[in-house]
């Protein structure tokens, strides 16, 4: 199973620097994306990430789920349940992740962990999004549903 690992990247430019540190909960170079793709049946591809999903990893992460969902067969199960941080960047990449993934006719299904969820809820963006508790459940659903298409 093919796994990558997106580093952190500053946003500042060298003139900005200061000797301050900047603060960012849970990013940093101990929680960089870490991300895994694979199979586990026919029809559903899952996408699971772990550490930071940020302004600094969004966009290699939103690239790599555009691909998967061009190549992917009619389901995406994104595990998101060890991201340990995600901004409002990471949101919105799910939010244009999902809109994609519908006009595609691919069954996105998501499992987020906590700070994901809590995020969502916060935004009260929840709703938009088929969730479940684990990874199985979201692959047995997703393949359910690409099963009941096919029919």
């Amino acid at each position: 199973m093919p796994e990558f690992d997106i580093p952190e990247q500053s946003s500042r430019s060298p003139e900005e620097s200061s000797s301050e540190p900047v603060f960012r909960p849970g990013a940093g170079p101990d929680h960089p994306l870490r991300v895994q793709v694979h199979r586990p049946g026919t029809g559903v591809l899952v996408l699971s990430a772990g550490g930071t999903l940020d302004t600094a990893t969004t966009a290699d992460f939103a690239e790599l789920v555009r691909h998967r969902l061009e190549c992917t067969a009619s389901g995406l199960v994104l595990d998101l349940a060890h991201i340990e941080f995600i901004d409002t960047d990471g949101i919105i990449t799910l939010l244009e992740t999902a809109t994609r993934a519908q006009a595609r006719g691919v069954e996105l299904v998501l499992v987020p962990g906590p700070s994901v969820t809590r995020l969502l809820e916060l935004l009260e963006v929840g709703d938009r999004f088929v969730r479940e508790d684990s990874a199985e459940h979201a692959v047995s659903n997703a393949q359910a549903a690409v099963r009941g298409r096919s029919r």
